[in-house]
Formats: C-alpha cells, structure tokens, sequence
C-alpha cells in the first residue's frame, strides 16, 4: 500500500511540533510513546492494538498537546489506520484564568481533516496539575457543513502520587453531515518510577473510551456507541 501521504502528513505533524516547541527558550517539553491493546470496539474492527506518540510543551507563548496514533486490527482483514492532531494555545492574557487562542489541526487515514480555531482558558483547582477548557469553531474541508466544539482536559494525582487519572472529553455539535457526538477519554496510570525506584519514568494503567455517535455516525444506522478500556503501558523520555 503506499505510504506517501500518510508519510507527508506525519512529517508536518513533526515539523510544526519542532517548530512551535522551540519558539521559546523558555519551553519545556515531554515527549511520551504509549502501547495499547483492548476490545469491544465500535464502528472499526472489534480488537484493537495502538501506538501513540504524544508531546507536550509549555512556555511564556503558551502550550502545545500534540499526538499522533497508528492503530492495528489483530483479529481483522482491516487496513492499518493513523490519525494525529496537533492543538496550539498562544496566550492572549495572563491571570487567574488566563486567556489563550486556541487552535487545533486533525489529519487521518483518507480524507479525515479538520481546522480548528477559539479561545482556551485554565482552571486552578486544588490538586488537579492542570485543568483546561476549549471553545473551538471547527471546519472540515473534505466534509459539509462547519460547527462547534468544547474539549476539557485534566490531571490529577491521588494516593500519594503514586496514581494519576488525566484525560478528556470532547462534546462536538452536529452539523449538516453529522451528529453531535461525545467523546469521554481518561486514562488511569500507576506510577512505576515511583512504585519501583526506577530511572525511568513510566506508567501502567487502563484507558477508558466512551464514545457516543462516534465520528459523528448516527447510532439509528450503525452501531456507533463505544463503551471500552485497554492495557495500557506508557513511557516518558
């Protein structure tokens, strides 16, 4: 099968990653690579078996979540897929809730694409490391019909520090193709640096997916409600 344009869209992933993490002298960075493997999926084939390699960076500009996913079907005939996002907020104002412009590009498999652009805040709520909320009016090209979306991200440490559950939701309305759809994504991790005294910094966990109407697709016609966990293991570099 050929692999110039997922290639092409990987490599501009990277580079506008690259590129917004050394804007600041100032930002620091982590980068993370995650295994998955869980069942019970909705829409794609039932098993599932995931790669994920994600970077996270902040500075005096603001932040920047970025991920890129190459999934398997162990159990299917299905072709590999891939789908990456990349999700910039450059601060507008400083504050207790400071205000960002908020961006986000989407890139799949095929002609999954979507341009996202609002405004970001963050909460300081006790315990949490962090607590962010979107507001983004979102345009996919390959598609008709523009719409709204509202992401909340989170992470908070318990027991001691020794557990983390971090995550999101995604609430998009719907449009002229699709339906509103919710997406529910925490991860619940072990502290295995901690736990084990180790130089490495990595973690065990399971990840939760609930998805209603994924991808927009009405549950009337095809079964689109995910309700699953995977195995998860992650490490930080």
């Amino acid at each position: 099968m050929p692999y110039s344009q997922p290639a092409k869209s990987v490599t501009n992933l990277l580079a506008a990653t690259l590129l917004i993490t050394l804007a600041s002298t100032s930002t620091a960075a982590d980068v993370s690579l995650s295994l998955l493997y869980g069942d019970n999926y909705a829409v794609e084939p039932e098993q599932q078996a995931t790669g994920t390699m994600e970077v996270v960076a902040r500075g005096d500009w603001g932040d920047l979540f970025g991920f890129i996913d190459y999934k398997t079907f162990p159990d299917s005939a299905a072709d590999n897929s891939w789908y990456g996002e990349i999700a910039p907020r450059f601060k507008l104002m400083d504050g207790a809730m400071p205000l960002y412009a908020a961006f986000t590009w989407e890139r799949g498999k095929g002609d999954t694409e979507a341009y996202l652009g609002g405004v970001g805040t963050d909460f300081k709520l006790p315990g949490f490391i962090f607590a962010k909320a979107n507001v983004y009016y979102r345009d996919s090209p390959n598609h008709s019909g523009n719409g709204w979306q509202t992401t909340l991200s989170w992470a908070y440490p318990f027991a001691d520090g020794q557990w983390v559950i971090d995550g999101y939701i995604d609430w998009v309305f719907s449009t002229e193709e699709t339906e509103p759809h919710l997406h529910f994504n925490p991860q619940i991790k072990w502290d295995m640096q901690r736990s084990l005294n180790t130089s490495l910094r990595w973690y065990l966990g399971l990840e939760y997916d609930y998805w209603y109407n994924k991808y927009g697709i009405d549950s009337a016609f095809l079964d689109s409600q995910q309700n699953t966990a995977s195995l998860l293991i992650k490490v930080h570099f």
